[in-house]
């Protein structure tokens, strides 16, 4: 059956519908001539009257009646088809892929998703932690967190939550080289820099008008992993620029120390970030919602605490 009879079909049982071609004509957006010509064709078609036209009313044939009541079926089918699909596009169900850097994903993420997973235990959610960006087409990421500042505008992003940043580096690293005291003197010292940050790396923060500023940080030690910064700047070799909440054991713990602790670093953000697509899944825009409320709530115990 071609999609052209279905219309035909349609069309017929919305006209039996509403008594009339011109309220079937209003109800489907088109011409009353559009309406009279598809039930023509489609009386064609089959070779015999479907409707008694008079001036005044629309009745049905013998056949128009056994037409009418296979159109019923058709679109009762449809319907349930419709809802079926409407059930699984909305349900919770199937693969849900995020991926993020691994300590946050560790210690913040993990537990932002402890509750949207126990709620939802028809939703399998992988979670794939890494540092490096990960391509969300090639490897169908379906929510991404990133941290810092965002670029490509192929992405729909929902920022989560602002991220101190620090400077820090280790005991022994400021036995050697004397703590800096002012922004200018960072120049003369090594950085353990993040590749996965690009060149050149900078460090933005606010002078004593308030205005932003950024000075360039330099190293000879460069890595791709945050973990391995991490130990990096505990063995001495440079000063850090870390996410507060990557280094805050090892400050406590006197194996990092703050460097410059009352320069006003500018804060960066971590984001939730899709691709640009139609009819978004609900399991993402849920997962993005619980996400934001999430780190919400947490923003405003902070504050009070």
């Amino acid at each position: 059956m071609t999609a052209e009879l279905y219309r035909a079909m349609a069309i017929f049982a919305k006209v039996v519908d509403l008594g009339s071609f011109s309220a079937a004509a209003r109800d489907l957006n088109v011409t009353r001539s559009a309406v009279s010509q598809q039930i023509q064709q489609l009386e064609d078609r089959i070779g015999t009257s479907l409707l008694n036209r008079t001036t005044r009313s629309l009745s049905l044939t013998e056949a128009g009646s056994e037409l009418y009541q296979e159109c019923t079926v058709i679109a009762e089918a449809a319907d349930r088809g419709l809802q079926r699909v409407a059930s699984l596009r909305d349900r919770l169900t199937g693969d849900l892929r995020i991926s993020s850097p691994v300590n946050f994903g560790i210690t913040k993420l993990i537990p932002a998703l402890n509750d949207f997973m126990m709620q939802n235990c028809d939703l399998n959610v992988r979670l794939e932690f890494a540092d490096d960006i990960r391509d969300m087409v090639q490897d169908r990421i379906d929510i991404a967190i990133r941290v810092g500042t965002l670029q490509d505008s192929a992405f729909i992003a929902q920022r989560l939550t602002p991220l101190d940043e620090v400077l820090c580096a280790s005991p022994h690293y400021l036995e050697k080289n004397p703590a800096p005291t002012s922004v200018q003197q960072l120049e003369q010292h090594h950085f353990v820099l993040l590749s996965l940050l690009g060149e050149p790396q900078y460090l933005h923060y606010f002078d004593d008008k308030g205005e932003l500023q950024r000075t360039r940080l330099r190293g000879r030690t460069i890595t791709n992993s945050v973990a391995a910064s991490i130990d990096l700047a505990k063995r001495g070799f440079g000063i850090l620029h870390a996410q507060h909440y990557d280094i805050e054991q090892d400050l406590a713990q006197g194996t990092l120390v703050k460097v410059l602790d009352k320069l006003p670093i500018r804060s960066s953000n971590a984001y939730a970030v899709t691709l640009r697509r139609d009819n978004r899944p609900t399991k993402i825009t849920r997962c993005i919602a619980h996400l934001v409320n999430y780190f919400t709530n947490e923003q405003r115990k902070n504050a009070t605490m």
